[in-house]
C-alpha cells in the first residue's frame, strides 16, 4: 500500500507524538482531504495543528480538495471529516487511516481498506522507524487523551514484544 487518506484523530496522534514522518516513511503518499485539514489546523493552539500544517508545507502530507461525498453524504454517526476521508479514499482507490469505529464500519461496508494508528505503530517498530511502541502509546494518551481501549493497548504491546512495558494510564 503506497497511498493512504488520513482522518483527523490518528493524524493528530502522530503529529503530537513527534512522529509524523513515520506516516510518510510507511506510506509515500499521505493524503488529507480539505475538511480534515481544516479540522486539524483551524485553531493553531490545538494539539498537532502546527505540526500538521508544517508537514503539509514541507510536502510530507498532501492537502487535497474534498472529493464528492456521494454515498457518504448525510451518514448518521460519521462526521464530515470521516465522510471526506471515505469519499477521497474511494475516489483514489486508497486505504483509510481511521480509528473511529463507525467510520471503520462504513469503510468495511464499502470495501475500503482500513489501517489504524496502532497498526502503523506496529509496522514502524517492525521496520525500525521507532524503537518501542509503549512510549508512543503513552504520548498519545497523555498529550491528547487519545482513546485506546485497555484490550487494544495490551494487544499492541504484546505484538510488539513489549509485554512488560508499563501501560498508558
Amino acid at each position: 500500500m503506497k497511498l493512504i487518506v488520513a482522518d483527523s484523530g490518528p493524524l493528530i496522534a502522530w503529529a503530537c507524538s513527534g512522529h509524523i514522518d513515520v506516516l510518510q516513511a510507511i506510506f509515500p503518499e499521505v493524503l488529507i482531504p480539505e475538511t480534515v485539514f481544516v479540522e486539524c489546523t483551524a485553531n493553531t493552539v490545538l494539539p498537532g495543528a502546527q505540526a500538521i500544517a508544517a508537514a503539509v508545507v514541507a510536502g510530507k502530507l498532501q492537502r487535497i480538495p474534498d472529493a464528492p461525498l456521494g454515498v457518504f453524504e448525510n451518514l448518521l454517526n460519521v462526521d464530515p471529516g470521516e465522510a471526506a476521508v471515505l469519499a477521497l479514499a474511494r475516489e483514489r482507490a486508497a486505504a483509510v487511516l481511521m480509528d473511529d469505529a463507525m467510520g471503520r464500519e462504513v469503510a468495511r461496508a464499502h470495501g475500503i481498506p482500513i489501517v489504524g494508528a496502532c497498526g502503523i505503530l506496529l509496522k514502524a517498530k517492525q521496520v525500525g522507524l521507532i524503537e518501542a511502541v509503549g512510549p508512543v502509546l503513552q504520548s498519545w494518551k497523555t498529550r491528547i487523551g487519545y482513546h485506546l481501549s485497555e484490550t487494544l493497548v495490551i494487544e499492541v504491546l504484546h505484538r510488539a514484544g513489549e509485554v512488560g512495558t508499563p501501560r498508558p494510564e
